[in-house]
């Protein structure tokens, strides 16, 4: 075996505990490491912020009971209390993606009680399950950062397991997902194991793009997860174009596009979201809003209260949940699938959470305030997740230790596997870049006419045979 055994992986002293745990010092510290007597951020007061335009609540879906708009009182549906889907308002279309009326709350596998959405005990295991292997990972992860095996950038989620967790195991197969770098548990339940995570980060053969790259600058479209790239909302586009494919072949699949708030302030958002509401296409958009694009609050990118006023623009619903609670993301994501599934357009989900590091493993945060991190903690949605589960019997304390030292040994054999992984090879630095091998006899002289081109790849060390289709 190449490396330390994979007990000597696991974290130690305050980095320690079961995968429910948070980070011990990267959560611990960072907010200690503001100066006591340095300025910290304030928010204006509202009376003193300029006003938003009125937004006609009928092209808006804010969550939470008792939210005010532009002084009217919604409910958890975003529409005003005590008035029904508001289907009155001029529009251009019936089925155009503002006409918020077509949002359905049925998904397959749930059931609607007295308006609340039902998950069945064995989903809200998996997204536990899901949320504890992604931070895990991670910590791992961070260990093998620690120790030299890992070079470049690395990313955490921590704190925000949820979101992916609560949105991903919605979707079905020929569904896909476009993953940021904070949605590990995205790539999980769409199939991608921990080992082929791990050794991606080790820069192994075993990872997707055999160590070509780094952290989660990868996917696997047999998987149906996009690849991501530094260029934050480069995907929002992108993810508009695979949606259109489904509707052009007239499939039932939908696209799932994870971002960050910082996304929302680069054009191609806003192209990628205007694409997808005048085509009608099946994706939902879903914003990690952390509240920091690297070392900028969410308040000095924006004037609006909430990333979902901003649907508002694009004629589709919005809604904002709370990012670190699976089950809020999971009800709220589900109608916007079906809708999407039903033809009827895309939706914006905003999951506000807490980024509960710096930017990535170099960044001390000494930028954020130390309340921000207490605020984070005492919302770890690993944690309030257990207790949710014990306390209404779907979970017993014996059940989650079982859970820990099953995902525990996990990633123990995954890590192995994944430091025995060899590096590529040099020649290998260009393969799977361009089409090789030439054009195979009888085939066209250009693309464009149904024909293929040949190209030789490696799979498992051995030369490969396949075609390029156009």
């Amino acid at each position: 075996m190449i490396g330390p055994s994979p007990s000597t992986l696991r974290p130690r002293g305050r980095s320690g505990g079961p995968p429910g745990a948070l980070f011990g010092e990267p959560v611990a510290s960072l907010g200690e490491r503001v100066s006591p007597g340095g300025p910290l951020r304030r928010r204006l007061p509202l009376s003193l912020r300029p006003r938003s335009p009125k937004i006609s609540p009928t092209r808006i879906v804010v969550a939470g009971d008792g939210d005010r708009v532009d002084g009217k009182a919604f409910n958890r549906s975003g529409f005003p209390e005590g008035r029904a889907h508001d289907t009155t308002a001029s529009r251009r279309d019936s089925r155009h993606p503002g006409d918020v009326s077509a949002l359905s709350p049925l998904r397959a596998n749930c059931t609607v009680n007295s308006g609340v959405l039902q998950i069945p005990a064995e989903t809200r295991r998996e997204m536990l399950r899901f949320m504890k292997l992604h931070r895990e990972i991670e910590r791992r992860i961070v260990l093998l950062y620690r120790q030299g095996k890992i070079v470049g950038g690395v990313y955490t989620g921590l704190g925000q397991e949820a979101i992916g967790a609560g949105s991903a195991i919605l979707t079905r197969p020929g569904d896909s997902v476009f993953p940021s770098h904070r949605d590990l548990s995205a790539f999980l339940i769409r199939g991608m194991s921990p080992e082929t995570i791990l050794a991606q980060y080790l820069g192994r053969v075993g990872g997707p793009t055999r160590g070509r790259d780094g952290n989660l600058h990868m996917g696997d479209w047999s998987l149906g997860i996009g690849a991501f790239i530094s260029h934050m909302a480069d995907t929002v586009p992108v993810a508009a174009g695979v949606a259109l494919s489904h509707k052009l072949r007239g499939e039932k699949h939908v696209v799932l596009c994870y971002h960050g708030d910082g996304a929302t302030s680069r054009g191609d958002w806003h192209e990628g979201l205007n694409l997808a509401s005048v085509k009608f296409l099946p994706v939902v958009y879903i914003c990690v809003n952390n509240r920091y694009a690297y070392s900028t609050p969410v308040e000095d990118q924006m004037a609006v209260e909430r990333v979902a006023q901003r649907a508002a623009a694009y004629g589709m619903p919005g809604e904002t949940v709370d990012g670190n609670d699976p089950e809020a993301v999971h009800r709220a994501v589900a109608p916007a699938i079906e809708r999407a599934r039903a033809g009827d357009g895309p939706s914006l989900v905003e999951c506000r959470t807490w980024r509960m590091t710096g930017h990535s493993a170099h960044d001390d945060a000494s930028y954020v305030p130390d309340a921000f991190f207490r605020d984070g903690r005492e919302h770890d949605p690993i944690r309030r997740t257990e207790e949710r589960l014990i306390g209404g019997g779907v979970l017993t304390r014996q059940d989650v230790e079982a859970m820990d030292t099953e995902i525990v040994d996990e990633v123990d054999r995954a890590a192995e596997r994944a430091l025995e992984s060899p590096y590529p090879a040099g020649e290998e630095a260009l393969m799977g870049t361009y089409a090789e091998g030439g054009w195979p006899q009888g085939a066209p002289e250009a693309p464009g006419s149904g024909g293929e081109r040949a190209f030789r790849g490696r799979e498992g060390g051995a030369p490969r045979e396949g075609a390029l289709r156009w």
